[in-house]
């Protein structure tokens, strides 16, 4: 019953190691449409490009889909943890990783 009480520690470095991946892909999807785009952009000379600059798309769609990515899969190992009664613990207690 102490796997209820306390996570173990290998759950919470497994949590932030796939929360931190899974931003990674959503920054790297979102940077692969960027391109994408521009190239289809490049060969259709009529189209109307918008002059946005590098900093700006990072910032408008890579970054937002990082955070979007890591906070789904943060959730979903906080549900885990609710699946194994741990949540309305921690919530109770007014913590979420015990001491």
């Amino acid at each position: 019953m102490d796997i209820l009480v306390r996570p173990p520690c290998w759950f919470v470095i497994v949590a932030i190691a796939v929360s931190g991946f899974q931003g990674l892909r959503g920054f790297y999807f979102q940077w692969l449409h960027i391109e994408q785009q521009n190239r289809s952009a490049a060969l259709a000379p009529s189209a109307a490009s918008s002059h946005v600059g590098k900093w700006a798309r990072i910032s408008m769609r890579c970054i937002p889909y990082a955070i979007l990515y890591v906070l789904s899969t943060a959730a979903g190992f906080a549900s885990l943890l609710g699946v194994t009664g741990q949540l309305p613990h921690l919530l109770q207690a007014g913590k979420f990783i015990p001491k």
